[in-house]
């Protein structure tokens, strides 16, 4: 806007694709509706780095890798998780919660547009798309994440509100809810002072009882472990 009129400012890109394959032209004088044909002067190539947008999701107990592709990954590429709510580039975004993952968390060196987040156990939300998960560059702070990639989709099942009951004598079932939950789910009944994931679980023993047992139903969210009729109450 000012002599020596060398300066132009296309803003921050936050959306796009990425390339090395644009090419920027020069006009002296075209206005601002002038015809695209005034641009005759090929200045050179522009390279526009980042990731293609892509949504991700991970599911519970599981590693969660986020993996990108896109032009000029490099190592100081960082992704971030938040809820729903709140925006990429937002000064203080809600941080979406999961035990066991590291967010924000930095690409791996040797391989740029990998992250590996971590094995999440719990949520702060609930599974479901109920986050977005933004990237940066290299990021000194929460606003630098300003792309948006997409929804970010936690797939397992709901923590129960409350303690499964089951009675001696009484048959024992229950169902979960949850996302995408799959045929191939299985639950264990463990002593209460076990930690889940441990290397070594007590596996709780009924007479009458499946334990582990695989998940049942058209939703595979259901779970009919028999009719215990011996064994330690607790």
């Amino acid at each position: 806007n000012s002599a020596p009129y060398d300066t132009y400012n296309l803003n921050t890109p936050i959306a796009g694709l990425p390339s090395p394959n644009y090419k920027v032209c020069w006009a002296h004088a075209p206005g601002i509706v002038g015809g695209k044909e005034l641009y005759r002067v090929p200045l050179g190539l522009l390279t526009v780095n980042g990731p293609n947008q892509v949504s991700q999701e991970c599911t519970l107990g599981l590693d969660c890798v986020i993996t990108l592709s896109g032009t000029g990954l490099v190592a100081t590429n960082q992704v971030f998780i938040i809820d729903d709510g709140s925006s990429c580039g937002d000064a203080s975004p809600t941080l979406a919660a999961f035990s066991g993952v590291t967010n924000p968390q930095q690409t791996e060196v040797a391989s740029p547009g990998t992250f590996s987040m971590g094995i999440p156990r719990t949520t702060s939300a609930g599974p479901g798309v109920n986050y977005k998960v933004c990237w940066a560059h290299n990021p000194s702070s929460s606003a630098d994440f300003k792309v948006l990639l997409g929804t970010f989709k936690m797939n397992g099942p709901e923590r129960e509100g409350e303690d499964i009951t089951c009675t001696m004598g009484l048959s024992c079932s229950f169902l979960l809810t949850g996302v995408n939950l799959v045929s191939t789910n299985r639950i264990m009944v463990t002593k209460l002072t076990d930690t889940c994931g441990q290397a070594v679980l007590n596996v709780v023993s009924f007479t009458g009882v499946t334990n582990p047992l695989l998940a049942t139903g058209p939703g595979a969210n259901g779970f009919d472990l028999g009719v215990p009729t011996f064994g330690m109450p607790g």
